[in-house]
């Protein structure tokens, strides 16, 4: 594991200098800037089902010379580079394909420095004609930096304007702030902006039965694919709403004036930009998505609460803080689990979070007669289901670890402040070593390469929380 030398003042520090930096001369390399951009889509749910998509943007040449080529990286679900239409200041070009779902705009003539020219392309993708949950690279095309030392670009504007219309009864739920939804001539369009902080635009469009339910200061928001009951809708919304609060209280405020709750079914796969393991259910937007039917929510309403706890820590680790590669599992997935763990002790006492530590260890222990653990903080590119989830296991119980050595408040305390610190930003270990480090006033670095560099549950853990799984042994 790289060394967690890094803090957050630091990073601070640094990040202003650069913005002082890229304040005083214009970038030493190639470079543009994509403004004003607008995204329309448009789905047509016959058999078999289509969605067009229509990305425009303005982009601005922000480099020393002028701008030959812009590089498009296209989506996943389209069929091939030739069914792309490219626009140049209204004028239709060709698009050049360069490697597997990429192509090239030739900008002709070049674009001069500081000029700006208007963009356009157009696509169609084949569309389920139920509903359905596309991540951001399954539909939506960004733009890919220029190459060259110094070079400099955005994947999108900072700010963008998406439409989604779809046929009447249909119902949409994507990034971003919603501005609203007009309706015509059978038809519903859905608006949104999207912020610079916001992930690129996952899409889930369906039909579904609406129910929203105002408790307190909030509202939960609930899609299904049939019925929901009002009092269990009452009662499943009392305890979401109860959970956010919680979670507002110790890790900070994240919206300044918070949207509902959503928790939408989907049939079948359940997928999202946030991946969690939360069995049937997955963290979207400050909610959940979930693969269960309106029964099974209110005759299991424990299994339920326990998904929606997990999935709605998400909002915090993972959409608020956006983990590095080096700290998916350890805050993506620990982070996220021990907040449940507090949401669940919070509802349960201390019998809930020994009985959910128990099932845990039982589960790793499971697990590990199948596959060989991997270091949360060194999980590769390819780890199996069962080595991704033992990884998570063993992040969450090394904030549990911490929580014994220290007390609950200083590790919540850390986690609020890396929160304040970096809401909208991305966070690595090092930048959770060091909140953990000014809370705790210890060094922790001893304690993150046991915990979080190799591949096991260190044995003083295991002696104080036994289990009745035989044969979960510490690795060396």
């Amino acid at each position: 594991m790289a060394a967690l030398i890094r803090t957050l003042p630091a990073r601070l520090a640094a990040g202003a200098l650069a913005s002082l930096l890229s304040g005083c001369a214009a970038p030493l390399g190639p470079g543009y800037q994509l403004r004003r951009q607008t995204v329309a889509a448009g789905y047509l749910p016959a058999s078999p089902g289509e969605l067009r998509v229509r990305i425009e943007a303005t982009v601005r040449n922000t480099g020393t010379r002028p701008l030959e080529f812009l590089e498009v990286r296209l989506p996943r679900l389209l069929p091939q580079a030739g069914s792309i239409s490219a626009y140049v200041a209204g004028r239709q070009v060709t698009a050049t394909p360069k490697g597997q779902q990429r192509i090239l705009l030739a900008l002709t003539p070049p674009l001069a420095q500081r000029h700006s020219q208007r963009l356009a392309l157009t696509y169609a993708l084949p569309a389920p004609a139920g509903s359905f949950v596309w991540e951001p690279g399954d539909w939506f095309a960004t733009a890919v930096a220029p190459a060259g030392a110094f070079a400099s670009g955005n994947r999108r504007a900072g700010h963008v304007r998406l439409s989604v219309t779809v046929p009447e009864g249909y119902r949409v739920f994507t990034t971003g702030r919603s501005l609203g939804v007009r309706r015509s001539a059978g038809q519903a369009e859905y608006r949104y902006e999207i912020q610079p902080t916001d992930f690129d635009p996952f899409l889930l469009v369906g039909r579904y039965d609406e129910r929203t339910v105002a408790v307190a200061r909030r509202q939960v928001m609930f899609w299904t694919l049939g019925p929901l009951d009002g009092a269990c809708a009452q009662s499943l919304a009392s305890h979401l709403s109860a959970t956010s609060d919680l979670y507002r209280s110790l890790f900070g405020r994240i919206w300044k004036n918070p949207p509902p709750i959503p928790v939408i079914q989907v049939s079948g796969a359940v997928d999202s930009p946030i991946q969690v393991g939360a069995g049937r259910a997955r963290s979207v937007g400050g909610g959940m998505l979930m693969d269960l039917r309106p029964s099974e929510i209110c005759n299991r309403r424990d299994q339920f609460f326990q998904l929606a706890d997990r999935a709605l820590a998400s909002a915090w680790f993972g959409w608020a803080v956006r983990p590095e590669p080096d700290a998916r599992v350890v805050l993506g997935i620990g982070a996220a689990d021990y907040a449940a763990l507090a949401a669940g002790e919070q509802g349960g006492g201390p019998q809930a979070r020994s009985r959910l530590v128990a099932e845990w260890l039982g589960e790793y222990a499971r697990l590990r007669s199948a596959a060989k653990p991997l270091p949360p903080a060194r999980l590769g590119d390819r780890p199996s289901t069962e080595q991704r989830r033992m990884a998570g296991i063993q992040a969450a119980l090394g904030f549990v670890a911490l929580d014994d050595r220290f007390g609950p408040q200083p590790v919540r305390r850390a986690l609020m402040h890396l929160v304040g610190t970096l809401s909208g930003s991305t966070a690595g270990l090092d930048d959770l070593r060091s909140a953990l480090e000014q809370e705790t006033g210890e060094n922790l670095y001893a304690f993150f390469q046991q915990w979080f560099g190799k591949p096991a549950i260190p044995p003083a853990f295991l002696d104080r929380y036994p289990t009745a799984q035989s044969g979960l042994v510490a690795a060396p």
